[in-house]
């Protein structure tokens, strides 16, 4: 697609779109449900897969409730930008660019059922007024003087609350920055409209029963998540490869629970069919010359169907970079205060203990993580001696020349266990609670591992823990209740453009 299509896509209704449209606008014609009282608040965003993931909840979970949308805006994005008029004509021009992206998207969840839509800008004017500003101004205050690293942010607490990862990666996302400069006005902005949304939604919640969202991350998703637990109300959202959990006081992430993995497999009756299972797809993924991953929904290509001779040589590990700018304690706690300083603490570390070691990029790295190339840049600057892995190079070539690997929290740690190399993990992941990664408690220990990594055998386990944690994680349905989402198999639909619509359709009618 042109950029210009693309530019115009952005706008104006497609084909695919229409036929969304007109697929929607008859069913609501030939069916009339009789609504209960109660309300279901939606998060609703421009993305085709949860489009589709609303419109199929509206007609059959939620089909009796009065389901009213929230567009998910409390923090407006600054980039910092190199060039200054182009940073001045982007701020100029973003507001009109979102005037219609809202238009468009509007009224695609309005035509399956979506009742309306509220904004940051209607809560405001609503509830601005009975908002105490002083009050915000010196919880504002307080909380600045108590900021004096990074590490404080993520400290922050409000009304008894944590809400410091939230404002974290809220900055990263929205600034695009891979750090937090302390001395920015961007982060006033962040934390005193976290303290003021924070109060409105105290407000909001009381007309809304059920909140259901695609995230609970960032303050735009996590805010409300956090601010309706807290006064008792039902909190839904879209899991990793969940379409149900519910969300609770102690568990308020989106993603899986991975601390109950062992307990409930041990609840499993044919607990050697479900190893059965992942071990025949596992060996699928690995093995198999398929050119889609069986297993990652997000990835577009297998990275284990290239398996010729390799050039990589004399390695002693591989460093696997994340996606800089995502949520950073999707899983819970990390070693650093974010992937930015991870990186640069482990190269100096790697090369402190003399070993030999290559970097390789996120595989999505050229399609939805572009953003991170600026820190890769970065990285080759300072350290132009270090040789680089392709983005798109196998796994398998690799594991078969190295020793170990590190990464933050990604899936590439369960992978590198498969083939017995040390798998070093440094934040919580969802493979914690098994033995077959290397999980630091703190960066001592961290350091620690490293330095000795040629002395150090790999942890004992059976590849049969491997098997277990696969199903547990991307395979045994998870979901709170039965729902047409699993029936219709959406997450293994590719959303890139609009024609999963239409795949969408030829599924969600048959």
């Amino acid at each position: 697609m042109s950029r210009f299509k693309k530019i115009l896509s952005l706008f104006f209704f497609d084909k695919n779109e229409k036929k969304f449209i007109k697929y929607f606008t008859n069913i609501n014609n030939r069916k009339s449900y009789k609504l209960k009282k109660k309300k279901i608040l939606v998060s609703v965003i421009d993305d085709y897969y949860w489009l589709c993931r609303v419109a199929s909840a509206k007609h059959n979970e939620f089909k009796n409730y009065e389901l009213i949308g929230y567009w998910p805006q409390i923090i407006k994005p600054r980039n910092k930008a190199d060039n200054q008029l182009l940073y001045f004509l982007k701020n100029i021009l973003r507001p009109i660019n979102y005037f219609f992206i809202r238009k468009k998207w509007f009224y695609l969840y309005k035509k399956i059922g979506i009742t309306k839509i509220i904004t940051p800008e209607y809560l405001n004017k609503k509830y601005g007024k009975e908002i105490n500003y002083n009050k915000i101004e010196n919880k504002f205050i307080r909380l600045k003087k108590k900021i004096k690293t990074k590490k404080d942010i993520h400290q922050i607490k409000i009304n008894n609350y944590y809400y410091g990862d939230l404002i974290y990666d809220s900055y990263l996302r929205y600034r695009n920055l891979p750090t937090v400069n302390l001395n920015d006005k961007y982060l006033d902005y962040i934390i005193y409209n976290t303290i003021k949304y924070i109060d409105i939604f105290e407000k909001y919640s009381k007309n809304i029963d059920i909140f259901f969202s695609i995230y609970s991350t960032y303050v735009e998703f996590g805010l409300p998540v956090r601010v309706f637990l807290k006064n008792k109300k039902k909190v839904i959202t879209d899991g990793n490869n969940q379409y149900f959990k519910v969300l609770t006081k102690k568990d308020w992430s989106h993603v899986e629970n991975y601390s109950n993995f062992r307990k409930d497999f041990k609840k499993i009756k044919d607990k050697q069919n479900c190893i059965n299972i992942s071990k025949k797809i596992i060996k699928n993924y690995f093995f198999n010359q398929n050119n889609k991953s069986s297993i990652y929904s997000y990835l577009n290509k297998n990275f284990f169907t290239n398996k010729k001779n390799s050039k990589i040589k004399n390695l002693d590990g591989v460093i696997f970079l994340p996606n800089f700018f995502e949520a950073q304690r999707e899983w819970g706690k990390i070693l650093f205060n974010d992937f930015y300083e991870w990186i640069f603490f482990t190269i100096d570390l790697l090369k402190k203990a003399n070993l030999k070691f290559m970097i390789k990029p996120h595989p999505n790295i050229n399609t939805i993580n572009k953003e991170s190339k600026i820190v890769v840049e970065e990285i080759k600057l300072r350290y132009p001696e270090i040789k680089w892995l392709s983005s798109n190079e196998s796994n398998y070539k690799i594991f078969k020349s190295v020793k170990f690997g590190i990464s933050m929290w990604g899936s590439v740690l369960w992978e590198l266990a498969y083939f017995k190399k040390i798998a070093i993990a440094c934040g919580n992941h969802p493979g914690k609670n098994y033995n077959f990664i290397f999980t630091p408690r703190n960066i001592k220990e961290f350091e620690k591992l490293v330095f000795n990594i040629n002395k150090i055998k790999n942890k004992r386990y059976k590849i049969e823990e491997i098997y277990e944690y696969i199903y547990m994680f991307m395979l045994k349905n998870n979901d709170a209740f039965i729902n047409n989402a699993r029936n219709l198999n959406l997450k293994k639909i590719h959303w890139q453009n609009s024609d999963s619509l239409d795949i969408f359709l030829k599924k969600y009618s048959s």
